[in-house]
């Protein structure tokens, strides 16, 4: 009569039973247990690598959502220059600003991730004989655009706008064009604006 034993394989950690087994038979069981545990594990490395595109697809879908739209005042009439040192724009009028990039108090709109953006601006200022109206648009303190214009008497106006490619923690700005200036007033005229097209994701 066969008697039933197990022992436990050192290759597979697994119980394998047998009946009055030799030691070829006990090694081909064993071999065949570790195939089956490689083998589920392929099977779940596969599954996971099959998912990472589609979660990070999901992820870019769900996407990362930066715009603002800003005025230099909301109320009243604001005049800022002419003057002869830099000077950056506080928009305090806040018309728009989804995500929270740009901060009111200082002008500045920082990149919270990685990606290109669209920027945009309007200047206006009342015309003078010897006073241009005029804005530089700045990346991290490096001048970018400028839109000026000088009209002699009435209104001058200027608009400019471009496309970066920004990292995160990069900051954007406008900044007045030494000896020129701007007003607004509850019109809006001179309005800042910023907008991400797309995220960049490991390029």
């Amino acid at each position: 009569m066969q008697r039933t034993h197990f022992v436990v394989c050192t290759m597979c950690c697994e119980y394998i039973w047998y009946w009055h087994i030799d030691d070829n038979m006990f090694a081909f069981a064993c071999l065949q247990s570790a195939l089956r545990l490689k083998l589920h594990d392929m099977e779940t490395r596969l599954k996971t690598q099959d998912t990472e595109p589609e979660q990070k697809l999901a992820r870019q879908s769900q996407g990362y959502h930066v715009s603002f739209s800003v005025s230099l005042t909301s109320t009243g009439q604001v005049v800022v220059g002419p003057s002869q040192s830099p000077t950056i724009l506080v928009f305090r009028h806040v018309i728009t600003n989804i995500g929270n990039a740009y901060n009111p108090y200082t002008g500045t709109f920082t990149a919270p991730i990685r990606g290109v953006y669209m920027f945009s601006f309007t200047i206006f200022g009342d015309g003078h004989p010897g006073v241009p109206t005029g804005a530089s648009l700045h990346k991290n303190g490096e001048h970018i655009i400028l839109g000026i214009h000088h009209q002699p008497s009435g209104g001058a106006s200027a608009s400019d706008g471009v496309i970066l490619l920004l990292e995160v923690g990069d900051v954007v700005y406008l900044q007045l064009w030494p000896g020129t200036w701007v007003n607004d007033n509850s019109n809006h005229q001179t309005i800042f604006n910023g907008h991400l097209l797309y995220e960049m994701w490991g390029q």
